[in-house]
């Protein structure tokens, strides 16, 4: 039987469809690295994200991967943020899963007024958490030219937590803390169940106080909201004014 060869240039476009290839049939040489550098980048990783992986254990079969079970060890990078623009309140949202059982909020904020108190709020959905069954406490000491004191903070039933008190825009340095967060969780690793129906932070934060005489001031704390919804995220905001830029970022323990 004679062989009839088609030039490339009679074949139409869009002619050879997936039943004309056999499988296994395309390798690395045929396949172009466009596949991956012209693709849109993401720069934001979150637990659901996929990766292709040839799984040497099953004859190097396709497969993939969650980035949530990657081998990066029990504390993950979840999202990273920075920005020199005013905004009245900075919402982190969808940030919580059942892969955490804890989270590490640390960053560095700058509010345009001065004596504001910088507030904290779970978010679900969207929407704050603005119940009125936020409870905290937080112990400090500041210095000033003067010498050295104490300081502390309470709150009872509010519907918002405290993390700094009267703080102060000047140029000297912004609000500095260190958050460690247990949000609730009625499901997966972080359900703790009836040990602790709340959402809970312990926190540390550094800044300079709009006293008379200026100081630095610290401060190291808790706080408890004692809804039992099942928060997603949360806000970050001063009580007047807004932020004058931010930058922070969120990670995720695993366990």
């Amino acid at each position: 039987m004679s062989k009839t060869t088609i030039p490339a240039g009679g074949i139409g476009a869009d002619a050879i469809d997936a039943t004309k290839i056999a499988d296994d049939a395309i390798s690395e040489e045929h396949i172009d690295p466009t596949a991956i550098t012209a693709s849109t980048e993401k720069s934001t990783l979150v637990a659901a994200d996929k990766f292709l992986i040839a799984d040497s254990a099953a004859s190097n079969a396709i497969k993939y991967v969650q980035q949530s079970n990657l081998g990066s060890g029990s504390l993950v990078k979840l999202t990273q943020a920075n920005s020199l623009t005013d905004a009245s309140v900075v919402n982190i949202d969808s940030i919580f899963t059942n892969v955490y059982t804890a989270y590490r909020f640390c960053g560095t904020f700058k509010s345009t007024n001065s004596d504001v108190d910088i507030r904290f709020r779970w978010r679900d959905g969207g929407s704050d958490l603005s119940v009125s069954q936020y409870y905290m406490s937080a112990r400090g000491g500041y210095v000033n030219g003067s010498g050295a004191g104490a300081q502390s903070i309470s709150d009872w039933g509010e519907s918002a937590a405290r993390v700094a008190k009267s703080l102060n825009n000047n140029n000297y340095n912004a609000l500095h803390f260190d958050m460690l967060l247990y949000p609730y969780n009625n499901g997966g690793v972080a359900n703790i169940g009836s040990i602790d129906n709340a959402s809970t932070a312990i926190f540390h934060t550094s800044y300079w106080h709009d006293a008379a005489a200026e100081r630095h001031e610290q401060l190291s704390g808790g706080f408890s909201y004692t809804q039992t919804t099942v928060p997603d995220g949360f806000a970050v905001y001063p009580s007047a004014g807004d932020w004058d830029g931010y930058n922070y970022a969120i990670f995720g323990y695993k366990g």
